[in-house]
């Protein structure tokens, strides 16, 4: 929210955007905290309000500031809300639910605008039955510890970071690990999450699954790895796609729309993959495996060059500048 007497944003010391936001005033809702406790107050008084998209966060504007802080609210789209057809179950129930609903079409038809991370959000305005919103794009920023490093170990290595879930398409890894078990290729496996056990068992099963566990610096783990594999579902933002780019590497993923702006930055739309592919993943690990192979200098500059176009629009210092210029249009 902007426009208000004080500012958490400004007590974060490692923001790299901390100076520029100075000048703005931006309150944080937390429950129990002191804002939260004058959160009418605040949603009066504010010149604008920031909300992400999450169902809660449009109601809490709603509850406590009725239609007049709905107007001057801008929800930045950040989180999927379109879900493939293939994604079935209770979860998808229930999601489709809140946000297919006449409520959540409500809060957005009468939002004062709409901010996306992505084109994603055209797939997410439609999935809702909001053809007609106009949407203005803010970037999103990648952050990155340490520098893009030469691969450290020989050979062609696959790499994926992530979370343990159905959306970051575990399965489908599995499914790869699977169809190159007969190679020499090998797959590095960092993250965690509620498939803990499914991916342990892959890795006792498959020869060449290897499990990382968490990692501290993801460019450290990829300078192990020859190219990165996302498999996932969906994305408001394919993040490690994009990281993977930091890092000057190829990055094979499938099709989504948050993953397109990315490759499309990258110059790199030939590596992504029909929604949802395995066989056509694995063709084209080996197409890059035999084009790294036939002529490895030409193989390395190609994405060099990807990784430099991808961190100058993803960087965080270059995203934080363009968006503080919009916040501040918006009071």
């Amino acid at each position: 929210m902007l426009g208000l007497p004080t500012s958490s944003l400004t007590e974060m010391d490692d923001s790299p955007g901390n100076a520029a936001i100075d000048r703005l005033t931006v309150v944080t809702f937390l429950p129990l905290s002191p804002q939260w406790r004058a959160v009418r107050r605040h949603l009066r008084e504010a010149d604008a309000i920031y909300c992400k998209n999450e169902l809660f966060e449009l109601l809490v504007v709603y509850y406590f500031g009725g239609m007049h802080a709905l107007r001057k609210t801008t929800v930045v789209m950040h989180s999927a809300i379109a879900l493939p057809d293939e994604e079935k179950g209770t979860w998808r129930t229930v999601h489709d639910f809140l946000y297919r609903s006449s409520l959540y079409r409500f809060f957005l038809r009468f939002a004062k605008s709409i901010h996306g991370v992505s084109s994603s959000v055209h797939d997410d305005l439609r999935y809702i039955g909001l053809n007609d919103r106009s949407v203005s794009y803010i970037g999103w920023p990648v952050f990155v510890t340490g520098e893009p490093a030469e691969q450290k170990a020989p050979g062609f290595r696959i790499g994926f970071a992530g979370r343990f879930s159905e959306q970051k398409g575990i399965r489908f890894l599995i499914g790869l690990a699977e169809q190159l078990a007969k190679t020499d290729i090998e797959i590095l496996v960092a993250g965690a999450g509620e498939l803990d056990d499914l991916v342990k068992e892959a890795a006792d099963r498959l020869p060449n699954f290897k499990l990382k566990g968490l990692v501290r610096d993801i460019a450290t783990f990829f300078s192990e790895v020859s190219v990165v594999l996302v498999p996932s579902k969906w994305e408001g933002v394919g993040t490690v796609c994009a990281e993977g780019f930091f890092c000057n590497l190829p990055v094979v993923a499938f099709a989504i729309s948050g993953n397109k702006d990315i490759f499309k930055t990258a110059r790199c739309e030939d590596l992504l993959i029909s929604c949802f592919d395995v066989q056509q993943m694995v063709d084209k690990v080996l197409s890059l495996r035999a084009s790294c192979e036939r002529d490895p200098s030409v193989f390395k500059q190609r994405f060099l060059e990807a990784g430099q176009r991808v961190r100058s629009a993803y960087a965080p210092e270059a995203v934080f500048k363009s968006t503080l210029r919009d916040l501040e249009a918006l009071a």
